[in-house]
């Protein structure tokens, strides 16, 4: 620890070309976070002998906007090849580590979620926001799940919307390079909310039934409003009364 340096003079460090460019979004949650628990003298940056950075431009922007003492560590011959390295190699926490860090230290709506997880077999975030009644966007979700502040607040829509979900799993289809069709394993986070969303103006029931008449399946797409368009396609084929799910 004794190579570490402090230092307000923020102008003294260089961004590294061809490094990746800063993630406002990121320097937003990670400013939130360091405000509320400062531990930036214990993750140093990590500079070359002319201060370019080589890791840990995002914690210096933070400790810009917040006005802190950022600590930093001296590497003298790294460079750019060092920083894809470094990347390529450490390991970022997804969301299975995030939650798996909440349930070891006691919070119990995060072994909740695992469960319904782990009986429906949908990503963290969709399940997340099945659970809250589709009451947070999967963005605020998302940083919700990892900064510890995530509750349940509807449970019993978020299990009887999961089944219905499932229920659809024969009408669903991916296209493969072959351009055989296939049917889906599993259900992509896309699919899952908007299949969530529809069923805030439609029964499910009703969507088989409109399936089966057309003789169709759920096709692949790239988004949850593309989803919606063809499922709102789909359910208002003869229909007096279209509805709009978009």
């Amino acid at each position: 620890m004794d190579n570490i340096q402090t230092t307000t003079d923020y102008d003294s460090f260089k961004y590294l070309k061809g490094n990746r460019p800063v993630n406002t979004a990121h320097v937003k949650s990670l400013t939130k976070s360091i405000s509320q628990s400062n531990l930036l003298a214990y993750n140093p940056i990590i500079v070359n002998d002319k201060m370019e950075i080589i890791d840990g431009q995002h914690r210096l922007e933070v400790a810009k906007q917040l006005g802190t003492p950022v600590s930093y560590v001296i590497a003298p011959a790294a460079n750019l090849e060092d920083v894809t390295l470094l990347n390529n190699n450490l390991k970022v926490w997804g969301m299975d580590r995030w939650v798996e860090s909440y349930i070891d230290r006691g919070y119990p709506e995060y072994l909740k979620l695992k469960e319904f997880k782990e009986k429906y077999d949908f990503a963290y975030v969709p399940c997340a926001v099945l659970l809250k009644g589709l009451a947070r966007a999967q963005g605020k979700t998302n940083q919700e799940l990892r900064e510890g502040n995530f509750t349940i607040t509807h449970k019993d829509w978020g299990n009887e919307t999961a089944e219905k979900i499932i229920q659809m799993t024969p009408y669903l289809w991916i296209q493969t390079k072959s351009r055989a069709r296939t049917h889906i394993a599993g259900f992509d986070r896309a699919l899952v909310m908007a299949l969530a969303t529809a069923f805030k103006v439609i029964t499910s029931e009703n969507l088989i039934k409109k399936l089966k008449a057309q003789n169709k399946l759920i096709e692949r797409r790239s988004g949850r409003v593309d989803y919606l368009l063809e499922i709102e396609e789909i359910y208002n084929q003869d229909e007096t009364k279209p509805v709009r799910l978009v």
